[in-house]
This record gives structure tokens, C-alpha cells and sequence, in this order.
């Protein structure tokens, strides 16, 4: 199965470790009719961009991180029109102590037990992938 993302802080070694195949879209709309019809006009370009291809690309499996305010909307209009197989909002801590690592550990736990729903983890192959990502950097 696919699973389509935007943000780059999407964890996509944990996906893959379930065995989803990960798809990391760009946005790439100058008409935003459908957008501006299921949601508020003042959103922002980018967010009408990347609603406008979630609806002409009939995306039905997305996960969201709210690094800003515009996903958590993304989110709102998708999750109440209940045309998704799979939505979920990433809930990104915005500091970096203590409580916002265990609030981010919980959110991955979350995520995770959504994930199990179709599939298994795959500890070996979480591994590799986070090796494979390291030696990229």
C-alpha cells in the first residue's frame, strides 16, 4: 500500500517498516477551486496546493505532521468528508525538553498502533533503513 506524506519530518523509516511504500508529493496547483470550496479562503497558497492534489490525485492514504497550523486543517476538511483509507495527524512537539520527547514518543506509539492495523513492524528493516539514512547524511 502507498502512504503519501509532505512534511519532511514524517517519520518514513517507521512506515516503510511496515511495509508501506512511501510517497512524498509536491504540490503542484495554480487553480484551487475544489480547495476554496471545502474550506476556508484564507488558507494559505501552499495548503489550497496541497489539498488541490490530495482531491485531483484522489490521495486516499496520507499522513500529516502539524508543523504549522495549515495541516491541522488539511486534516479537519479531510477527516470530515470521510473520503480517506487512512488519515493521520502527527502531533510535532514544537520545543525540545524532556516532556516534548515523551509527548513525541507517545505520538509515534500512536501512529504505530494505527499502522498495525495493516500490517506488522519490522524491527530488522526499521534498522536498515535508519542505517541506510545515516550514511546518506
Amino acid at each position: 500500500m502507498i502512504m503519501n506524506y509532505v512534511c519532511k519530518y514524517t517519520p518514513i523509516e517507521i512506515i516503510e517498516s511496515y511495509d508501506f511504500e512511501t510517497v512524498n508529493f509536491e504540490p503542484e496547483y495554480s487553480n484551487f477551486n475544489c480547495a476554496e470550496n471545502c474550506t476556508h479562503s484564507n488558507m494559505c497558497g501552499y495548503g489550497k496546493a496541497v489539498l488541490e492534489n490530495i482531491l485531483h490525485k484522489n490521495i486516499k492514504n496520507l499522513i500529516l505532521v502539524n508543523c504549522c497550523d495549515v495541516f491541522r486543517r488539511i486534516y479537519d476538511v479531510l477527516n470530515s468528508s470521510n473520503s480517506m483509507d487512512f488519515l493521520f495527524l502527527l502531533d510535532m512537539p514544537h520545543k525540545n525538553d524532556n516532556i516534548s520527547v515523551n509527548y513525541l514518543k507517545k505520538e509515534i506509539e500512536r501512529l504505530c498502533n494505527e499502522l498495525n492495523k495493516y500490517g506488522n513492524f519490522d524491527k530488522e528493516k526499521f534498522i536498515q533503513l535508519c542505517k541506510q539514512k545515516k550514511e546518506q547524511n
